[in-house]
């Protein structure tokens, strides 16, 4: 019984130092910023966050004056502690309808397509969109596509995701499923190592920096600011 009371303490007391540590990596700095492994916008590469949309927004950040740190999640953890936590701010992050009102936006950094994707060689061959939608699509868990594909008729019993795209673009390349929901870009760098080709355009997405509600007026106004200087191009 003493042992696992000892258990117990020690585990407790790594998670108060784990914690601890946690709190000091961002003591200091004005905004914590999560994000994902999504190439080539942001990815982490030895240690280091890169990506193209990385490079504007630490670009941005320092010219606004605004202290940061990266924390990569997979992306429905980083979603979250940026829809629930003040000061923190997620990207790279479409900018719809339904998350307006949920953050507060720094954006566009970019503007993308929201695409579904199909192997080179699948005798599947969709003519039109109404008939893509009722084959078997993946998707990344959380995608904005999602619930777009719904709004236009998408059977939810017919969506394989998963917490990366890994997993459903394995089963792309197997057969196992007839298309791939993803952004454009990424459809692109992943074209160079894959047999894939681009079926449809689903709809364009402005991405950029989705901030708690709660994130502070002035670093706000900073990094606004900061960003008509140099719009997206």
């Amino acid at each position: 019984m003493q042992s696992w009371r000892w258990s117990l303490v020690k585990f407790l007391n790594a998670l108060i130092v784990n914690a601890f540590l946690c709190l000091q990596v961002i003591a200091g700095t004005d905004v914590l910023l999560t994000t994902e492994n999504y190439p080539p916008f942001n990815y982490e590469e030895n240690g280091e966050v890169k990506g193209t949309v990385t490079e504007r927004v630490t670009a941005l950040l320092h010219a606004a004056d605004v202290s940061f740190e990266i924390e990569v999640l997979p992306w429905n953890r980083a979603y979250k502690k940026a829809l629930l936590e003040k000061n923190v701010c997620v990207y790279t992050t479409a900018r719809t309808q339904e998350r307006e009102s949920l953050f507060e936006w720094v954006s566009p950094f970019i503007m993308n397509n929201s695409v579904l994707v199909k192997h080179e060689r699948s005798l599947i061959r969709p003519n039109n969109l109404k008939h893509a939608l009722t084959l078997k699509i993946g998707m990344q868990s959380g995608y904005v596509a999602e619930r777009h594909l719904m709004k236009m008729g998408a059977d939810p019993r017919n969506f394989h995701r998963s917490v990366d795209l890994e997993a459903p673009l394995n089963m792309l390349l197997l057969g196992r499923i007839d298309l791939l929901a993803m952004a454009e870009s990424r459809y692109h760098k992943l074209k160079e190592e894959h047999p894939i080709e681009k079926a449809f355009i689903l709809f364009e997405m402005e991405m950029g920096l989705a901030c708690n509600k709660e994130t502070d007026l002035d670093l706000l106004a900073r990094m606004r600011a900061e960003l008509k200087k140099r719009p997206y191009q």
